[in-house]
């Protein structure tokens, strides 16, 4: 006579749930919109900060208003590639149990490691010192 559940019970993975985790959180797109291009290096405009200076506005009576100058400048970029994979036979994904889901699941996670790594990219360039602004006066 069985005296215990596993004598009557075989465990098996469960068919409709698998337990994976996420970060929900990416927001190097925010921080640096993604800009389509044509070539993969090119030059670009860029402005300086002028407008984050503070510059005297005020004119007396009927004198001239002040005349201020803005130019812009260029700067280059070149387009990395990146990419992972993951060979998955047929055979795998043939066997899988339902939940695991080989295709979606490793998709999924070579896209979240590249996007993790774009992010790790921009948090770099975003906290260097070099492109913080040290102190703005605005009036």
């Amino acid at each position: 006579m069985p005296s215990r559940p596993g004598d009557v019970h075989v465990n098996a993975p469960l068919t409709n749930f698998a337990l994976q985790f996420q970060n929900r959180a990416f927001i190097a797109d925010q921080v640096f919109p993604v800009i389509p291009v044509v070539k993969e290096s090119d030059l670009y405009y860029t402005f300086s900060r002028e407008e984050l200076r503070d510059v005297d506005t005020l004119r007396a009576a009927g004198a001239l208003a002040k005349e201020v100058d803005w130019v812009p400048s260029t700067a280059s970029y070149i387009a990395e590639e990146f990419a992972m994979r993951h060979l998955l036979p047929d055979r795998i994904v043939a066997n899988a149990d339902a939940p695991v889901r080989p295709r979606i699941n490793t998709t999924a996670k070579l896209m979240k490691w590249i996007m993790l790594g774009y992010e790790k990219r921009v948090q770099v360039i975003s906290q260097s010192g070099a492109n913080v602004v040290a102190s703005v006066t605005l009036v």
